[in-house]
């Protein structure tokens, strides 16, 4: 098609249209507007607003609950992993307790030095190897990070 049949003569129109716009162009002309009944488009606005007024009630409803009930599990996560860190501190101070209490005096005997050296020692360690359990995971992902 040449340049010249896609312009429009009519001013309010853009300089250059789609042929979807010629398309609709060419129905309207062909096929009259039904007619509607007086008032009709203050009708279909004001139900339009209605509804657009009462579906936005609806959702701000229905997102509030579902923020509410994220909130509400967010606390409930919160508070279980609390309380499982609570427990997990606990069980390796018990832990950690015992095994010294057991192995302190063993090892006093076996390498003939005094409790009070091997102690700090033995703590050391454990703290040492608790920091190593703690930090082997985020370690090797950096590795593998590093890697690839």
């Amino acid at each position: 098609m040449p340049l010249s049949e896609s312009r429009s003569t009519n001013p309010e129109e853009p300089e250059f249209s789609l042929p979807r716009d010629r398309l609709d162009r060419r129905l309207a002309d062909l096929l009259p507007a039904p007619s509607t009944p007086e008032g009709f488009r203050q009708n279909l606005w004001r139900a339009i607003a209605t509804q657009s007024a009462t579906d936005l009630a609806q959702r701000r409803r229905a997102l509030e609950l579902e923020r509410a009930r994220q909130l509400n599990q967010l606390e409930q996560d919160y508070v279980r992993m609390r309380r499982d860190t609570l427990a997990m501190v606990l069980a390796a101070a018990l832990t950690a307790g015992a095994t010294l209490s057991l192995a302190l005096p063993w090892l006093a005997a076996k390498l003939n030095t005094d409790i009070a050296t091997l102690a700090p020692l033995g703590l050391l360690m454990l703290a040492l190897a608790g920091v190593a359990w703690i930090w082997r995971e985020p370690l090797t992902n950096f590795a593998w990070r590093l890697v690839s």
